[in-house]
């Protein structure tokens, strides 16, 4: 276990404050579930974009090619 002296402002004490009580007012407990659920969505993230980034690419230069070429409508 490590100790850690952190200081934060006082709507993120009571972000804290309030998330805590779901760890029974641990906040300890609390923030570390909120690094851990970061760290995982990192995870999660890393991954979509290595499957879906080369497509969601493909896909944004058609649509950067279509509209330096003319090809678009305005909303109007």
């Amino acid at each position: 276990m490590v100790a850690r002296e952190i200081q934060i402002d006082e709507h993120t004490d009571r972000l804290l404050t309030d998330y805590a009580q779901g760890f029974d007012g641990d906040v300890n407990e609390a923030l570390a579930s909120l690094l851990l659920a970061r760290a995982e969505w990192e995870s999660v993230a890393d991954e979509a974009e290595a499957a879906f980034g080369p497509g969601l690419q493909a896909i944004r230069d058609r649509a950067e090619d279509d509209f330096r070429e003319g090809r678009t409508v305005s909303w109007d």
